[in-house]
């Protein structure tokens, strides 16, 4: 892989990362959680492209849909496991 090829799907994956960080909200520590996951997941999603013959949407070395499909799916795992943690921190500072 290039170097060009990592800051491009870098950047995909800190693009998505900032939408949904748009969409649910929340403060810099919870953007810098999903900017994190979100390329974990790109790149989690490149590995297994690699691994199976099947393609979504190639562009270059990367399959996009893959790519992307991965990293929206870790990213809304680490939300639905983060919003857990603020409903404990909601509670407690209601007693």
């Amino acid at each position: 892989m290039t170097f060009p090829a990592f800051l491009f799907g870098s950047l995909v994956a800190i693009l998505i990362a900032s939408v949904f960080h748009l969409i649910v909200g929340g403060n810099l520590s919870k953007y810098i959680t999903y900017l994190f996951f979100s390329w974990f997941g790109f790149w989690l999603g490149y590995y297994i492209s690699i691994r199976i013959t099947f393609s979504v949407w190639r562009v270059g070395i990367f399959d996009i849909g893959i790519n992307i499909a991965c990293s929206i799916l870790v990213t809304l795992l680490i939300y639905w496991i983060d919003k857990g943690s603020d409903e404990n921190e909601d509670s407690k500072e209601k007693d």
